[in-house]
């Protein structure tokens, strides 16, 4: 089951836009200037964030990937015993 070009294009688009995303969320919407408590709380959001969109990297991309061969094994002179 191949994944038709168009499908490609659209995961790539989601990636670039979601990377787009997370460095507008670490440089415009973290208040650098706000207490060291409030601060550590933003950039945790991030990091889980970050860890989100890495997972969702991960599957995209395995998904785009060439289906590898099904090895046909044959057991019957092991299930005949």
């Amino acid at each position: 089951m191949a994944i038709s070009s168009w499908k490609k294009i659209l995961y790539c688009l989601a990636i670039i836009l979601s990377a787009i995303y997370l460095i507008w969320r670490i440089g415009w919407t973290i208040p650098w200037e706000q207490r060291f408590w409030v601060l550590l709380y933003a950039i945790v959001l991030w990091v889980c964030e970050v860890i989100s969109n890495l997972t969702a990297y991960i599957t995209i991309i395995f998904r785009m990937l060439p289906p590898k061969k099904k090895i046909q094994m044959d057991l019957h002179h092991v299930l005949d015993t």
